[in-house]
């Protein structure tokens, strides 16, 4: 049982383990219009541009 849970604890948390694999992604958006959005979402959500596209890219 406590294996299971450990899975299950791994798939709800996709970024489990990020010390082994981390990777640094550079994002260059040229739609100003989105980024804005995009930051507005950021400000209204209180958190950064960067967890609002890691969570978008979760989804």
């Amino acid at each position: 049982m406590e294996i299971n849970k450990a899975r299950k604890a791994i798939k709800s948390a996709p970024l489990a383990g990020f010390q082994e694999r981390t990777a640094t992604l550079r994002l260059y958006v040229k739609d100003k219009d989105l980024l804005k959005q995009a930051k507005l979402a950021a400000l209204e959500d209180d958190t950064s541009l960067c967890q609002l596209w890691e969570e978008w890219a979760l989804e």
